[in-house]
């Protein structure tokens, strides 16, 4: 049936609103018209029915097609206002709406504002209303920003975006609407809020640094969205190279793609906006030299996106002798600029890269597909050569040419060597034999051509990839870099002493060298090949001429070089010098606090790798050997060398990113201030969570080949607390990598293995408890004041529930039995003493309910049955509702597998009761609880406050593991602020914030086995279940009233907290020296698992 368009005559103003809700935009228009036509002949009649039929429409809070046409329709409405009169109408109506803005309903809230919002930008440009109506409508739309609907929120800025008044010197600073807008995006947490002030923000000065801050944003809409607002909101003279090469990097590396193609948009509009389409000028703006890996993103960008066309560009530059086919030679053509140098380094990398791809994709295809692939293909090696020079002698003339032009032309050649690295066929003889003499000239001319700093060091790596190219066999690369070092050490000026007395010149001269070295040593596989060659300077030359000299140079520059050129020696197998001799060089480099942090940084990625390549205990088993015959040799195991040095550096890096005044910053630090401390922690914090990945892998390869290299189990459990404490501690929220790195390694590390999930089931507790007791000393008991023990119980719990994907692709069943029974174990002791924070205690009532379980069987139905009686327990003793409705679930989710199960007799309960205290201090062994014990006197106060409906209770309960509980369902639950746990097996659906400290031992290689006999041992076997049948009760005590006012805690002298927050790390520091206890129980929960 075909709907009839009413007749214009049968119009009216609700007609004509029912009409636009069923018409398009078209329709729109011509309603308006009439509805203009009935507000001329009666104004007041007009704004009464359309402001009745607006309360209808506030009625509605579904979103449809429906309400969102009324909304097009009254923008079309109000943009054909075109005199006074009407505009008077607008006011009018306005006034009407904003009236109905303060009303109880959110609904009717959210669409007033909309309504406003359509209405205020819709009108046309030159239409200015009153000044009485303007500030009605901002002070509206002011209180609407703090609604308490987040939808309200947003319609309120949008309906505020046309209202933003600038100052006399043009800036918005001292505009209200703009101060609002900038206060409320700096403490928005809705993103749809932010994604609205973004677009409704003025583009002035005052709006430039909180728009660049929305790139580091949570979500990933509101990322897009900041990409997309830059080019109109900022300037691109206004934001200088420096911000717009860090826009490129951070948007176009972005891990979700439809912000790096926002970014990539981003760039094409600054290419169309601010550069006329022209690339090049596009990269003299970024600065090419200061920005290299900027510049190349962003034309690469430029390529991937179709705006420029890379075979275009190569055929164009053999048509019209553009690029590297100008003659050079002749001096006719002008060297190439920065800017030129890398566009068509891009450009020629672009159409390899893109070519082999499209080869590729035809060889596996076949028929017409394979046929289109192949010409793709086609096309760009015809661009790519069309682009290239005739001959690799040309291309090496060119590279000459641009070093004979000095350090103002470095950056290009370093440019043009790694394109030639990339492109160029070294197969012809003539034109390998020009690039062997060009780089022995390069690398044994010295440091001038080079040149030091970071470009020098770019223009090293170019130099290596193109003698890589050119000398493809180890032996004949180590051949001719050696006789260049050799050289470099008879003439280098300043290198050998004998030459320029300036210090300076001296320092880039051993830089130079020790650069040289470190292509070499990273180009061999083995050492092999430059024992084999016939060169005068050998790689003992190397070590005793070149590295050794340079570990007790007086500049820390090249002392950094020389220790990185140290470590990638010793990675080499068959080095003609003894390992052993070196490590302890390597390592007092790391452990002396008077060497510079950057020294110290290279110390540790050397000893690090080291570790992973050869294993933490082969290194410790040398030094053992090397410190029988020098005994100043330290002992020290690898890996507690490292947590020594880490815990060290959060002491220092916490020094270094406090304010003045001895309080915390509210703001992270500038990367200038943080980069010079960061890397060390870095450094280490890298080479640990790598040793720890690979353990599973090494010990399943010493158990084949009979050796001793992985770390021990207790070793692991070590690490994996400081790591885990480390990732939650607020000093180390300036250093992003770290925090980056820690946040990628548990997440990779919990789905990697069952053994990997056992690890960290183990870890959490005492993790968890040494946290305590950092939160305890700081002042932490509150869920206001972000304690951080219950960080790392959630954050945990959200890596035991990840999947483990077995080699056939298939999900690893999983059950952490153990662990729910150590964690009730840990309520029950926690539940009796006075001074344990709620939101620790809550957190762990939590867990046991999210974490997975196995089937029920013959192994687990003993563990099952005594999770039931702890969990009871647990029931009978907690105060808090949603602590005893989460331990009464418990039981009930253990139960349910079981079926009808035998009852447990008194004293087989009892039993239960009596050992699990002792199990779970045994296996926490090293980490002591940090709450005091109850004393008698509260302990009567107690059992005197118990309700005696929950005494009697206790009496009358059955006796298989259900014991007596309270029955909360039918009172009101308490308000849960701490997380929202899925359903047995699934993730949590809420984050845990980002994660505190580590542990240390000083243990040492050198001490006997006896020292370990003096451990705790092994943790106790739990009692045996007795399942046989007794009719007597379980005495219970019930902790406190029902309802517990949680106080806050307030410290009011921050000096002494914070020295109180130290004392408590250094005294957590000093119990983690045993770690037997923890070792054994892994075994056991492995066993029982």
């Amino acid at each position: 049936m075909v709907r009839r368009r009413a007749p214009d005559h049968a119009l009216s103003v609700p007609v004509l609103l029912n009409e636009a809700q069923k018409s398009s935009s078209s329709g729109h228009l011509r309603y308006a018209k009439v509805m203009w036509e009935f507000a001329s002949e009666d104004t007041a009649g007009t704004l009464e029915q359309l402001v009745l039929g607006m309360k209808l429409f506030m009625t509605v809070s579904e979103k449809n097609i429906y309400q969102d046409r009324i909304l097009r329709f009254m923008a079309t409405f109000a943009s054909e206002t075109k005199s006074q009169g009407q505009l008077d109408v607008i006011e009018a109506l306005l006034q009407q709406i904003i009236e109905l803005s303060y009303a109880k309903d959110p609904t009717a809230r959210w669409r007033a504002c909309q309504l406003i919002h359509c209405i205020m930008s819709a009108l046309p440009a030159e239409a200015a209303i009153a000044d009485d109506a303007a500030d009605l409508v901002q002070e509206a739309m002011l209180q609407r920003l703090d609604d308490a609907k987040p939808n309200v929120r947003a319609a309120a800025v949008r309906a505020l975006a046309r209202l933003p008044i600038p100052d006399d010197d043009g800036d918005f600073r001292d505009c209200p609407v703009t101060v609002a807008f900038l206060e409320l995006l700096a403490l928005e947490k809705s993103k749809d809020v932010r994604k609205a002030v973004l677009a409704s923000l003025p583009a002035a000065p005052c709006t430039q640094a909180p728009i660049l801050d929305r790139t580091k944003d949570e979500s990933d809409d509101v990322r897009r969205i900041t990409y997309l607002a830059i080019p109109e909101k900022i300037r691109l003279e206004a934001l200088g190279a420096a911000s717009g090469a860090l826009l490129v990097r951070r948007g176009l590396g972005d891990r979700a793609s439809t912000v790096s193609e926002a970014a990539g948009a981003m760039v094409s509009a600054w290419l169309d906006n601010a550069c006329d389409g022209e690339p090049l000028a596009l990269l003299r703006w970024l600065d090419p030299a200061a920005h290299p890996e900027e510049s190349f993103l962003a034309l690469k960008a430029l390529i991937e996106s179709g705006r420029l066309n890379a075979v275009q560009v190569g055929k164009l530059a053999s048509e019209e002798n553009l690029g590297l086919r100008a003659d050079f030679n002749l001096g006719e053509a002008p060297l190439m600029t920065s800017e030129e140098a890398i566009f068509w380094k891009v450009v020629c990398e672009c159409l390899a890269s893109e070519a082999t791809s499209k080869g590729l994709a035809a060889a596996n295809t076949g028929g017409a597909t394979a046929n289109i692939e192949a010409a793709a293909a086609g096309d760009r090696i015809e661009a790519l050569e069309a682009a290239l020079p005739a001959s690799v002698e040309d291309m090496i003339n060119i590279i000459s040419a641009h070093v004979a032009g000095g350090a103002e032309y470095r950056f290009a050649s370093a440019q043009l060597m790694s394109l030639a690295a990339h492109c160029m066929d070294f197969t012809d003889s003539t034109g390998r034999r020009a690039a062997s003499n060009l780089l022995n000239t390069l690398f044994s001319s010295g440091w001038e051509v080079c040149g030091t700093g970071e470009n020098g060091k770019a223009w090293m790596e170019a130099a290596g990839k193109l003698a890589r190219k050119v000398h493809a066999a180890p032996a004949e690369l180590a051949d001719a870099m050696l006789t260049s070092l050799g050289a470099l050490r008879d003439n280098s000026n300043g290198f050998n002493g004998s030459g320029s007395s300036s210090t300076a010149d001296t320092d880039a001269a051993w830089i130079h060298a020790l650069r040289s070295a470190a292509l070499l040593l990273e180009a061999l596989p083995t050492a092999r090949p430059a024992l084999q060659t016939a060169a005068e300077f050998s790689l003992t030359d190397m070590v005793n001429d070149i590295i050794t000299p340079g570990l007790e140079h007086a500049n820390s520059r090249v002392r950094c070089e020389a220790v990185r050129c140290l470590g990638l020696y010793c990675l080499l197998d068959g080095i003609p010098t003894p390992l052993a001799s070196h490590m302890p060089t390597l390592r007092s480099l790391l452990a002396s606090s008077s060497q510079p942090l950057p020294v110290r940084a290279v110390a540790a990625r050397a000893v690090g790798d080291l570790a992973l390549q050869r294993g933490a205990k082969s290194l410790d088993t040398l030094l053992v050997a090397q410190a029988a015959e020098d005994p100043i040799v330290g002992t020290e195991p690898t890996v507690d060398l490292m947590l020594a040095v880490l815990n060290e550096w959060q002491d220092a890096f916490a020094v270094a990113t406090a304010a003045p005044n001895g309080r915390r910053r509210r703001s992270a630090p500038s990367p200038q201030e943080v980069e010079s401390v960061a890397e060390l922690g870095t450094c280490l914090v890298e080479a640990l969570v790598r040793l720890i990945a690979v353990n599973e892998f090494r010990q399943a390869s010493d158990e084949r080949r009979g050796e001793v290299s992985a770390l021990e189990d207790g070793e692991v459990l070590r690490l994996l607390v400081a790591l885990l404490l480390l990732h939650f501690d607020a000093d180390t929220e300036p250093a992003s990598r770290l925090r980056q790195c820690l946040s990628v390694f548990f997440e990779r590390f919990a789905s990697l293995s069952v053994t990997s999930q056992q690890y960290l089931a183990t870890a959490v507790l005492p993790a968890a408890r040494s946290a305590c007791a950092e939160d305890l000393a700081a002042g932490r008991r509150t869920a206001a004041s972000s304690p951080v023990a219950p960080q790392v119980v959630r954050f945990v719990l959200q890596l035991l529930q990840l999947p483990v994907i077995g080699m056939d692709g298939k999900r690893e069943p999983l059950g952490h039995e153990p662990l729910t029974e150590l964690v009730l174990g840990e309520i029950l002791g926690c539940a009796r003493r006075p001074n344990v924070p709620k939101p620790y205690l809550s957190a762990l009532c939590k867990l046991p309910l999210a974490l997975p379980m196995y089937d029920a069987g013959e192994d687990t139905r003993e563990t099952m049955l005594r999770i039931q009686v702890y969990a009871a327990k647990a029931a009978e003793i907690l105060s808090d509702k949603t602590m005893v409705k989460d331990m009464t679930s418990t039981v009930e989710m253990y139960a349910a597998p079981l079926g009808d199960s035998p009852e447990l007799s008194e004293e087989g309960v009892a039993a239960l009761l009596a050992g699990v205290k002792a199990h779970v201090e045994a296996f926490c062994s090293g980490f002591p609880m940090p709450f005091e014990e109850a004393s008698d006197e509260e302990e009567e106060e107690r059992e005197e406050r118990r309700p005696a409906a929950r005494r009697a209770g206790a009496h009358s309960s059955r006796r298989r593991g259900v014991a007596a509980t309270t029955d909360s369902s039918d009172e009101e639950d308490s308000e849960d602020d701490e997380i929202i746990i899925k359903p047995r097996g699934a993730a949590a659906t809420k984050r845990a914030r980002p994660p505190a400290r580590g542990a240390r031992s000083t243990k040492n290689l050198a001490e006997t086995e006896s020292d370990e006999d003096d451990d705790d041992g092994p943790a106790p076997e739990m009692p045996p279940v007795d399942t046989s049948s007794d009719e007597g009760g379980i005495e219970t005590e019930i902790d406190g009233d029902d309802d517990e006012v949680e106080t806050e805690f307030e410290n009011d002298d921050e000096e002494n907290a914070e020295a109180a927050r130290v004392s408590a790390r250094k005294a957590r520091r000093a119990s983690v020296a045993s770690v037997t206890a923890l070792r054994e129980a892994l075994k056991e929960n492995a066993r029982i698992s």
